[in-house]
């Protein structure tokens, strides 16, 4: 080995670049495993397809050939090739693709000693074939030219992926094979400046490269550096034969390439690749095989998906490393968002979590959230932050809907993304890691039990666990019986600070215009305040677009989605036919084969025959290669591991809903399993927002009156009690009163699964009702355009009735109790309360076990149906008294007027709470709900709003206490109401005094 190789391997400072000479090798002289050969296989498959009469042109092209061969000249080779794909483009683009398949994707490595050598190099690999059998025997990813980001990870280390830098049989539209293919190479300024770099700072070594460094791409190249750097300060190398070493140093002497001898036969090629290898045998290096933190590189690669998640990307904010800036830490709680607003407007405040302060503390940690409230970003967050703590351990994202029915599901999902994340150690076990698993469902028993099994067995440091809302109480239960005790957590909702926060970050220069603008539209219609609802505006807004002040999240997100296709647009990609609205049609089209299927993706080969097919059937010209590069450059599909499908799963349900707007055959498919397709069902509703048959058919999702048994024990009629004395003259706020005039709203963030992995047949009562309720109130929160007004209050009758049921059902489920235990776990100084105090602690738990369901369901009304479309549909309503027929209904109604406020909102509180029974409920939270207002720096649109809560208050307390005699009951009431009045006051002059 010359000294100049061997410094450069010891400077680690290498890139290799492998030619057809190993595929030869790998595969025993294959046919098609040389450029030539496959020409060849191409004259005669092509030919296949022509005229019976059509040897004149295999004739033709052979003769190019031979010339090309004879004469050195390469342009006759590509002109060869240019007349074969040609041929079989003229059939059909998936003719081409099934020919590259069939010539280089079905090549096998017989021989794997070459290829088990190059795999010992710790450096990056590049690759001028087609062909994937690096890849396959070595277990790495797949990447080319025409991923830039994919390839410069590779190119940086980041990757271990095998970078084609003339594209891969597996997509044909990357395959640098005919003259404009060729062309089309050299005028991408990303792929020639990652080659012009690579070749001016690294030492490239050329290995099974014959006749192919002549190429009009690699010979542009080695002529571009040998004009360029004279001399040159960097070695490239070429592997030969000792007897080929005199005449290439004749070829070479102009391009600053070095003929390197590795023996005398091409037997000796392995050993000297090997011997090569273990000049850097003492460097460290990863289990994927290059000189790299490992766990750095998963890293980035979830710092990565949260930029793609929170689109962060798109609205202008700082990428990469950067990205960490702009990371909100997730607001955690002990217990629900609904129960801790609640606590925080009465004299038993719950103090947040700080996020930090959990990282690492504990083995399991499960997180629960309501839908769409930022699960997906806290989990990944967390799965970062545990695996920085930690220094060695990698990160390692699942999503339960990844693991399948059979044995050992999870242990062999993370094995398969470990191994794709190069996360393997020597002996084939996953290196020290940080696991998080999203969205688990017990309701798929068979699964679920498996997979926890395998959670229980898996070796992970931290495990954490993600959740709907609801479902915590069996995760909880599963780990209790095996002897564990996880931290509990709750994801809580962003307030005007975090949405400032996240604003500034997204666009510096605008934040002082976009602030006010964003929160006035968060605001309007209750939109979740999450970062990927934020980015969405900021990218809106930023983007020119207009979004009105009662736009749902939908419109928005089409807004969003069309600026990304190009709506409006001057420099609109005039290589394509198709406009933004033919797009759109064709990702309606792909988003109902998605939906029809269940899945979130489908195998490439598969999507391009769905769009060939289609655009063929419009009779548009365009290639369906072409248009999904183009839509993946977009970002609005995503390609990964040769499967195509949407970018976030919320852009597959926008298109579905979309599709289903123009083909009511495949609405029609979508409502009859309306709550497995509840996602594509309520964009449905929020696009057409006039589609009264929508609204019926959801309203049949929710339980009948008998399927609601239960003992009621939330509405049951208590005794008054004697009424408590007043406090003393000079009493104080507490101190979270002196805050209950923070608005702390509901709202959320994250990418959902596709669709549910759980039989909406097979799960419980509790969790059918609060996954019907979260559909139906969508849904007809946003159809305001159906006319059929006694529809709409019919619906929104059945709709509050069942929210105020979800109280009991909630409270009677058999698991619900030891979730609250769990709750009670996590508070504040519980530890200090059970040793010191445990009648208090009791207290504690039984007040949560009371409470924890009406803040559950408050919190829902609040996100799922408070609108203002709604406020006529409501007063009319509450006139016609059908809304105090039952305590269920009414005090389903309090918390809609309580979420929206509206003018005259304490008014109809007051109506409905008249007719409402002396309950636990009523007493103990819909009266401290009311009073935590009142005492409040709230402001009121109106006097007589103002003093309409306060009578409804009076009037709740009067009827839950008992007197002596009506003069008792006069005097303790007028000081009731002097008592709140002056808690107000003084609330109100504690903020005059901040402002000041």
């Amino acid at each position: 080995m010359i000294q100049a190789l061997r410094q450069a391997i010891q400077a680690r400072n290498v890139i290799v670049v492998v030619g057809a000479g190993v595929s030869v090798a790998a595969t025993s002289n294959a046919p098609t495993a040389t450029w030539v050969g496959l020409i060849r296989h191409g004259i005669e498959s092509a030919h296949i397809f022509g005229a019976e009469d059509d040897d004149r042109w295999r004739a033709m092209v052979s003769s190019l050939l031979d010339y090309g061969i004879e004469s050195g000249e390469n342009q006759q080779l590509v002109q060869a090739a240019s007349a074969i794909k040609a041929k079989l483009l003229a059939v059909g683009e998936q003719a081409y693709a099934n020919w590259l398949e069939n010539a280089v994707g079905e090549l096998q490595a017989r021989d794997t000693t070459l290829l088990d050598a190059i795999g010992e190099l710790p450096f990056p690999i590049v690759t001028t074939n087609y062909d994937t059998l690096l890849e396959k025997h070595l277990n790495r990813g797949t990447t080319h030219w025409n991923q830039p980001e994919q390839m410069q990870q590779v190119l940086g280390t980041l990757s271990n992926s095998i970078g084609h830098i003339h594209g891969v049989w597996s997509d044909p539209s990357s395959a640098v094979f005919s003259t404009e293919d060729y062309s089309a190479v050299l005028n991408s300024n990303p792929a020639q400046a990652l080659q012009h770099s690579i070749s001016s700072v690294k030492s490239l070594i050329y290995i099974g490269c014959g006749e192919g460094l002549r190429d009009p791409n690699l010979g542009q190249l080695t002529r571009w550096h040998a004009e360029l750097f004279k001399p040159s300060g960097m070695h490239h190398f070429r592997l030969c034969l000792q007897s080929e070493v005199e005449s290439l140093e004749k070829a070479h002497a102009v391009d600053h390439i070095t003929p390197v001898a590795f023996g005398d036969n091409y037997s000796d090629l392995p050993q000297f690749i090997s011997e090569m290898a273990s000049v850097v045998d003492d460097v460290e290096r990863s289990p994927r095989g290059l000189v790299r933190d490992v766990a750095q590189d998963a890293r980035d690669r979830i710092l990565s998906d949260i930029e793609s998640d929170l689109i962060l990307g798109q609205t202008g904010t700082a990428t990469g490393g950067k990205i960490q800036q702009h990371l909100l830490p997730p607001i955690l709680l002990p217990v629900p968002h609904s129960e801790f607003v609640k606590q925080q407007r009465t004299g038993k405040p719950i103090e947040k979590i700080d996020p930090h302060s959990v990282v690492g503390t504990d083995e399991f940690i499960v997180i629960a959230a309501e839908s769409e409230t930022g699960l997906t970003t806290a989990i990944k967050w967390f799965a970062l932050k545990s695996s920085q703590d930690l220094g060695t351990a990698a990160p390692l994202y699942l999503s339960f809907r990844e693991c399948k029915a059979k044995s050992n599901p999870l242990a062999k999902r993370a094995y398969t993304a470990a191994a794709g994340l190069g996360l393997l150690s020597g002996d084939g076990t996953i290196i020290d890691h940080v696991l998080a698993l999203d969205d688990v469902h017990p309701g798929v028993r068979r699964i679920f039990s498996h997979v926890m099994s395998d959670l229980l067995d898996n070796d992970a440091i931290v495990k954490i666990i993600g959740c709907r809302q609801g479902d915590e109480d069996v995760i909880i239960d599963k780990l209790n019986q095996s002897g564990h005790e996880p931290r509990l957590l709750y994801v809580g909702k962003l307030g005007d600070a975090e949405v400032e926060h996240l604003v500034r970050n997204a666009s510096p220069p605008d934040a002082e215009r976009l602030v006010p603008v964003v929160n006035e539209v968060l605001r309007a219609e209750h939109l979740p305040r999450t970062p990927f609802s934020v980015s969405l505006l900021v990218s809106v807004l930023l983007s020119g677009g207009q979004v009105a002040s009662t736009a749902s999240q939908t419109a928005i997100l089409e807004e969003y989605v069309s600026l990304l296709l190009g709506r409006g647009d001057p420099h609109e990609d005039s290589r394509f036919e198709i406009d933004q609205p033919g797009r759109e049609a064709l990702l309606a089209c792909f988003a109902e084969i998605l939906a029809r299927k269940k899945v979130s993706a489908v195998p490439e080969a598969e999507a391009v025959q769905f769009f060939d097919t289609t655009m063929k059937s419009f009779d548009w010209p365009d290639s369906a290669i072409g248009i999904i590069h183009h839509l993946t450059e977009l970002r609005v599909l995503h390609r990964e591991e040769n499967y195509i499908g949407f970018a976030r799963s919320s852009f597959l349900f926008l298109f579905a809903a979309k599709r289903a707007n123009v083909d009511h055959k495949f609405r029609d498919y979508l409502l009859d399993n309306a709550l497995y397709y509840s996602a594509v069902v309520r964009d449905y509703s929020a696009l057409v927002r006039s589609d009264g048959s929508v609204l019926e058919s959801v309203l049949s999702t929710l339980p009948l009156d008998e399927e609601l048994a239960t003992q009621r024990t939330p509405y049951a009629v208590l005794e008054p009690v004697d009424a408590p004395p007043p406090p003393p003259g000079d009493s104080q706020p507490s101190d979270s009163q002196k805050h209950s005039g923070l608005q702390v709203r509901d709202h959320d963030d994250s990418d959902l699964a596709p669709f549910p992995v759980d039989s909406t047949t097979d799960i419980s009562p509790l969790r059918k009702l609060m996954r019907s309720l979260e559909l139906t109130s969508t849904v007809l929160r946003d159809s305001d355009q159906v006319e059929d007004l006694g529809l709409k209050s019919r619906a929104f009758r059945r709709v509050l009735n069942r929210w105020g049921h979800l109280v009991s059902v909630m409270q009677e489920d058999p698991q619900y109790s030891d979730l609250i235990d769990q709750i009670a776990k996590s508070l504040h100084d519980v530890d200090e309360l059970r040793a010191n105090d445990p009648e208090v602690l009791e207290e504690i738990v039984d007040e949560l076990f009371r409470l924890f369901p009406a803040a559950v369901a408050a919190g829902g009304i609040e996100s799922t149906l408070a609108s203002r479309k709604l406020v006529l549909v409501f007063q009319r309503e509450v006139a016609e008294g059908s809304l105090s027929q039952n305590d269920e209904s009414a005090i389903a109604a309090c918390l809609f007027a309580y979420s929206l406020r509206e003018p005259g909102w304490s008014g109809a509180i007051r109506t409905l709470a008249a007719g409402v029974e002396n309950s636990w409920l009523t007493r103990n939270f819909i009266l401290r709900l009311l009073r935590s207002v009142y005492e409040s720096a709230y402001s009121f649109a109106s006097r007589e709003d103002e003093e309409n809560l306060l009578e409804a208050c009076v009037e709740i307390f009067s009827r839950a206490t008992r007197y002596d005699s009506d003069a008792l009951r006069k005097r303790r009431l007028d000081q009731l109401r002097e008592e709140m009045r002056r808690r107000r006051t003084l609330a109100r002059s504690r903020v005059k005094m901040i402002d000041i």
